[in-house]
Formats: C-alpha cells, structure tokens, sequence
C-alpha cells in the first residue's frame, strides 16, 4: 500500500511540476445562423456571432472576419479590447458570393503584431444561386 502512495505522490509531483503555461485562445461560444445552414449564393446574410479570449496575459483585440473560399473579404467587424473570459458580440451583413463555402474568423491579436494565430474558425458551405425573395 505504502509503494502505491509512494508512485501516486510522485506522479503528482512530477506532473505538477511539468505543466506548461497555458496557451490564449479564443472560443466562438454562439453563432448565427448557425453554420449547420447551407448558404445560397446571392442571398444576403445577417451573422452574429458571440465570442471570447481566453487565457489572455498581454494587451490585445479581438474582431470578426468574413471571408469566401477564393480569398474574398465579406465582412469585417472590430477590433475590440479584450478580457479574459469576456464575451464580445459581433455582426457583419454580407451578400453571399459564389464560392464553395464562407470561413468565419474570430483573431485575437496582441498589441504591436499584425498577425495572430490565435482563432476560431467556423465554415458555412455556399450552394447555387438565389431565387425568388432573396435576390438583390
């Protein structure tokens, strides 16, 4: 018994003293219309799209990105201030293009940097052409 408290004790220690510090990262916490949707091409789309930073140790902002699978800018909302834990609600209006699909890019980007790996990303597949009631 006292050999099996003796490993447990030292796994403990031993992981204890191997942990890393946790990296920032941010977390899409709400999106719509959700992107289990299929989007049209041609339809006009009115996202929101509910977001946070987390493990944030240094000055920084986060914003939304819109984007279409040929490199296309859609839509752009931010950069806002953030806080550990903080929840930001973005919007962005965009007419739907015809691509394979829209990526959604939520970066958090420390002060001073121009580019950040630190995101989440959702992607809607993009289907044909509009009709009827969702043309311009």
């Amino acid at each position: 018994m006292k050999l099996i408290i003796s490993i447990l004790l030292a796994v403990f220690l031993l992981d204890g003293c191997s942990k890393k510090e946790l990296e920032p990262y941010v977390v899409i916490l709400n999106l719509l219309p959700s992107n289990e949707n299929v989007l049209t091409a041609g339809q006009w789309v009115d996202i929101n799209v509910v977001a946070e930073a987390r493990n944030i140790k240094e000055e920084g902002d986060l914003s939304l990105v819109v984007q279409g699978s040929d490199g296309s800018s859609l839509g752009l909302d931010g950069p806002v201030p953030v806080s550990n834990r903080v929840p930001h609600t973005f919007h962005a209006k965009f007419k739907v293009p015809p691509v394979a699909s829209i990526s959604i890019f939520t970066p958090y980007l420390k002060k001073g940097e121009s580019e950040s790996s630190t995101l989440d990303r959702r992607i809607y597949r993009v289907v044909g052409r509009a009709i009827n009631g969702n043309k311009d």
